[in-house]
């Protein structure tokens, strides 16, 4: 069986030659593009006397001579089967809408003061005063914009931004006036994950590599780098590592590694040196530590978990299976963009459109001095609610 450009063809090769020819062209396409653990196309099998080949096409059985190119004999029989047959679940949809509703969020972010909600949806960047206010836009700019961080007294964002004629950039805006967002890197990159240092002088943030989707221009040593919060020289870290977030002195910096199923949270100096892994896991990922380091939440198997952070001087494997030190599940089905509030005694997390926030005191009986037994994994969080017009042809 092969593929002539859109066609699906069955050939004769010779074994000793070499030679090929095609024999039936008009068979059902092959699935070459998809996932084919059983062969891309069903078996066929030769007749005894070598003269015809006998293959499912088109719904039929077939006889394919050899001797009479591109024919083909159905072969008709009769079954009689007992065959389940289920009604057909249906839902009506309205696909004329004159607005639609986001139905999932990323790359969200509380503000420290719990009063708003910033995250990314339809390329741009959207605030929501929390719980019941409207989002809306932070910014006016055309350039998509990516991953949220606050400034520790939560007067500032840091974002990220991308076009595909002057690339990545990294932006500041103040959040409390009506200020223009200052544009901190003077460099062409792809930029990803800023997030301010604790007292508020730094921003740590990741270059990228070269991607298929974005090109290899500007993408010269990627790598985990710093640079003063008011823009300047970018200062080289290391070559390893995600997510890079300071720690509550900004004298180091935590991010993650590896990945599949040897995945780890290490952090560095400022130089990236004295490396430290802290945390591996075979599934865990999406390590976020609190701001007070006593709480690490991290997503395993899609679902979300909170641990206290061990302080011990080596590294700890850690999973939804631990039993050395407290590990409790805190979402139902799954959970996303994990972040924590500003004293690191709430983690908040989002599925779909959906925002969940989780009380510390609530699932350790250790913290609050009550059992954990009456804590309850929410079922449904905060619906973010946000519409937009639909995009409709016109002509």
């Amino acid at each position: 069986m092969k593929r002539v450009r859109t066609k699906s063809v069955l050939y004769l090769r010779n074994l000793q030659t070499g030679e090929e020819w095609p024999v039936y062209d008009q068979l059902s396409k092959d699935q070459q593009e998809a996932w084919t653990i059983f062969g891309s196309f069903p078996g066929f099998a030769w007749t005894p006397d070598d003269k015809a080949i006998i293959l499912w096409s088109n719904g039929k059985i077939n006889r394919i001579d050899i001797g009479k190119p591109n024919t083909a004999t159905e072969i008709q029989f009769t079954a009689t089967v007992n065959q389940k047959i289920a009604e057909a679940v249906r839902f009506q949809q309205n696909i004329n809408q004159d607005e639609f509703t986001v139905n999932v969020i990323r790359q969200a972010v509380t503000s420290p003061d719990s009063k708003f909600l910033v995250f990314h949806a339809l390329g741009y960047l959207w605030k929501k005063a929390l719980p019941d206010g409207k989002p809306e836009r932070i910014t006016k700019g055309a350039d998509f914009e990516f991953e949220p961080s606050f400034s520790a007294d939560g007067k500032t964002l840091l974002y990220t931004t991308w076009n595909d004629v002057e690339a990545g950039a990294i932006f500041r805006v103040n959040l409390q006036g009506a200020a223009k967002p200052a544009k901190l890197t003077t460099e062409k990159g792809i930029y990803r994950m800023p997030s301010f240092s604790p007292d508020g002088k730094w921003i740590v943030y990741r270059k990228e590599g070269s991607s298929d989707v974005l090109g290899s221009a500007f993408t010269a040593q990627p790598g985990i780098y710093t640079m003063q919060a008011n823009g300047g020289e970018q200062t080289f870290v290391t070559a390893r590592g995600d997510f890079p977030r300071f720690n509550k002195n900004s004298d180091r910096i935590y991010y993650q590694m590896g990945g599949g199923t040897n995945r780890t949270f290490a952090s560095s100096d400022l130089k990236g040196l004295d490396e430290r892994v802290h945390l591996k896991s075979m599934y865990g990922s999406q390590f976020t530590v609190s701001p007070d380091e006593q709480w690490i939440a991290f997503v395993d198997l899609h679902n979300v978990y909170i641990a206290t952070f061990p302080a011990v001087g080596k590294t700890i494997d850690i999973g939804s299976t631990t039993a050395d030190f407290p590990v409790k599940k805190v979402s139902r089905d799954a959970g996303i963009n994990l972040h924590w509030n500003s004293n690191g005694k709430q983690l908040h997390y989002t599925l779909g459109d959906q925002y969940f926030t989780i009380n510390t005191e609530d699932r350790f009986e250790f913290v609050a001095g009550r059992p954990d037994s009456a804590f309850v994994i929410p079922e449904k969080g905060l619906s973010v609610g946000l519409t937009a017009k639909t995009d409709k042809p016109t002509g």
